[in-house]
Order: structure tokens, then C-alpha cells, then sequence
């Protein structure tokens, strides 16, 4: 394997463990250590294969968690999601909530509203407002097929992508082309195959350039990282499934249905990661929600 692959694996590793771990248990030190790297070396690729320092990451993580814990946990009291998400106290939790958001913690809790105004997907979903409207429309249809399934845990090769989700031109695309390349030539292509879309980022929040989108597919436990892949485990648990068929533009207002329409009136509550979609490959050559995909929410 060539140098700079092994160094990809090893990033990615430490991105996907800190967006898992966002806690106060985490820190540089230990970033780099679940990367194999000194801190000074991981410090550096870091930085050159995401464009952000990893503090700035590690940061930003807690703080876009801390948002969607607001948002999605009502019932939790301020101070807990400050230390939950690995703020060291209320007072520092609420300077660095208001430097990024422009308003404190508080406000931004009783003004959820507010969220579409902070969008950095404000535009597209402006754009494809007939889209969600239609979808609205058809909420009492979309409940009924809405499930709440316990998913295995599931072992992944994945190639990621580092940029907008509704670039449906982009990397994202990019991404998909090449990971089907790879399991054709690996004789794992089949329409019984599973494929995922993995997902970890809001993207009402994160600003377009850093949002992370993984996409994978279940593999036997002989299949190891290559110049092409890298491996990573999804746990089980709980989730709303929800099966569509749409285009990748829709794909966008179905998650933002599930999750501000569907997910109040469940009674059910967001574990706010681990979330992903389940393509079906069928017959066709390469990865696309219009041949079918199921929107898995993780519950808690």
C-alpha cells in the first residue's frame, strides 16, 4: 500500500472516532493516537487532507452537535448538552455557542425557527420548494411506510467524500463511480449487495466545503483496506426506515421531512449520528436513489 493511502486511513479513522466521540474524554492526544501518528505529524496531515486543524474540528464537531442537540432534545437542559458535547463549563460552552452562532445557547433553543435562516442549504431548499411541499402533502402516506427497525451492526468498505451533499455532480458522485468500480472488480457487485450512504454531518450546519459523506458497502471481515477503500464498522441499533425512490435533490427533502416533520410527531428521539441510506444497486450499474434507497434515522 503507498504511503499517502496508509496516511488517508489513518485520517479517516480519527475523523470518524471523533465524530463518534465528541465528548470531553477527547482530545488531540488521543485523536492521534487512534490515527498511529504523532501529534505533530497528524497535526499536519490533518490539516492538508481536510483543510481544517484538527482543533478546529474537534471544536466545530462539538459545537454543530451541541446545535443539533438543542434542536432535537428540547427536554435537555443547557448545561448538559455543554458537558455532554465536551464543553468544560456552561460559561465556555456558551461564549464559543454564541462566537459561532451569533446568538447564545438559549435563543437559539427557543428560536428553532431561526435554523432556516442559519442554512447553509437555505438556498436549495428555497429552490426545491415544490419538491418538500409535495412530500408534506403526503405525509399521512410517508408515515404509514415509515418503520422503526432494529439494523445489525455492519462492517463497511467505504470511499469518502469531502464536500456538499446536494452537489449531486460532485464528489459525491465521484465517490459512488468509484467505489462501484472497485467492487465490480472485486466480484462484489450483485443486486443483493448492500450498499450505504453514510451520512454523519447536518447539513443545515456544516458549512458545505467540510461535510463528509462515506459511501460503502458491507463486506466480509477478509476484505481489507486498499489503495482504493477503507474499513469502518457501523453499530446496530434503532432506526426509522423509510424507503423512496427519487431523485438525489429530492433524496435532500426526504431527509428534511424525516427529520422535521416526522421525527416530532413520532414521540421518538434522535440519536444524532450514525444515520445513513441503503441503496438498491438492482440491476444497474451504479449507485443512484431514483433505482431505490432507504432513509435510516438512528433513534435512540
Amino acid at each position: 500500500m503507498r504511503r499517502d493511502v496508509a496516511l488517508r486511513h489513518k485520517i479517516n479513522r480519527a475523523i470518524t472516532f471523533t465524530q463518534s466521540n465528541y465528548d470531553g474524554t477527547i482530545n488531540l492526544d488521543q485523536m492521534a493516537d487512534v490515527a498511529c501518528l504523532s501529534k505533530f505529524h497528524f497535526a499536519r496531515s490533518f490539516q492538508d487532507y481536510l483543510h481544517e486543524a484538527p482543533y478546529s474540528f474537534l471544536h466545530r464537531t462539538r459545537l454543530e452537535q451541541a446545535a443539533r442537540s438543542l434542536t432535537h432534545h428540547p427536554g435537555k437542559r443547557i448545561t448538559d448538552i455543554a458537558f455532554d458535547c465536551g464543553f468544560a463549563s456552561p460559561q465556555a460552552f456558551s461564549n464559543a455557542f454564541r462566537d459561532r452562532f451569533k446568538m447564545s445557547p438559549r435563543q437559539y433553543k427557543h428560536n428553532r425557527r431561526l435554523m432556516s435562516e442559519l442554512s447553509y442549504r437555505a438556498q436549495l431548499l428555497a429552490e426545491s420548494s415544490s419538491v418538500r411541499k409535495r412530500f408534506e402533502a403526503s405525509s399521512e402516506l410517508l408515515n404509514q411506510r415509515v418503520d422503526i427497525v432494529r439494523k445489525p451492526e455492519m462492517r463497511i468498505a467505504y470511499v469518502r467524500s469531502i464536500g456538499p451533499y446536494f452537489d449531486v455532480e460532485g464528489a459525491n458522485l465521484r465517490a459512488s463511480t468509484t467505489l462501484a468500480d472497485w467492487a465490480k472488480r472485486r466480484g462484489l457487485w450483485s443486486p443483493d449487495a448492500t450498499f450505504l450512504g453514510v451520512c454523519p454531518n447536518a447539513a443545515a450546519l456544516t458549512p458545505p466545503n467540510l461535510c463528509v459523506y462515506d459511501v460503502g458497502i458491507v463486506v466480509r471481515e477478509d476484505i481489507v483496506e486498499d489503495d482504493t477503500i477503507s474499513i469502518q464498522t457501523l453499530p446496530s441499533g434503532k432506526y426509522a426506515a423509510l424507503s423512496v425512490a427519487c431523485s438525489s435533490l429530492q433524496l435532500d427533502s426526504v431527509w428534511s421531512w424525516m427529520v422535521s416533520t416526522w421525527l416530532p410527531a413520532s414521540g421518538e428521539t434522535y440519536e444524532l449520528k450514525n444515520s445513513y441510506e441503503v441503496y438498491v444497486p438492482g440491476q444497474h450499474d451504479i449507485i443512484k436513489p431514483e433505482y431505490g434507497v432507504e432513509v435510516c434515522l438512528r433513534l435512540v
